[in-house]
């Protein structure tokens, strides 16, 4: 296990024990230049979820600004990631199931 700092913007900072299980990246638009986000999935101790996403702008005036969460449940990283492309990609090398299922 390791030790975690996730930043939050005007929030308090989440520190806990546990292990990063997948990132993804996302790429900036306008040739390397824009806006571009990373998401972060980590598993405490506790089996319990942090999930950050990072907004990261190379806009003049515009920093980098941190959110995340406590989660429980598999569904509330869904809730949190979403469902477009970069929370997929996240889910499948995390190894959480997000599909709707129908008998």
């Amino acid at each position: 296990m390791e030790k975690f700092i996730v930043e939050r913007t005007e929030d308090k900072d989440i520190e806990f024990e546990g292990k990063l299980v997948a990132v993804f990246k996302s790429q900036p638009h306008y040739a390397g230049i824009g806006h571009s986000v990373e998401f972060n999935l980590f598993k405490t101790r506790a089996n319990k979820y942090v999930c950050q996403k990072k907004h990261l702008s190379q806009w003049p005036g515009c920093g980098t600004t941190y959110e995340a969460i406590i989660g429980e449940t598999e569904e509330e990283v869904i809730a949190f990631f979403g469902l477009g492309e970069g929370g997929k990609k996240l889910y499948e090398i995390a190894g959480i199931t997000a599909t709707e299922k129908v008998e």
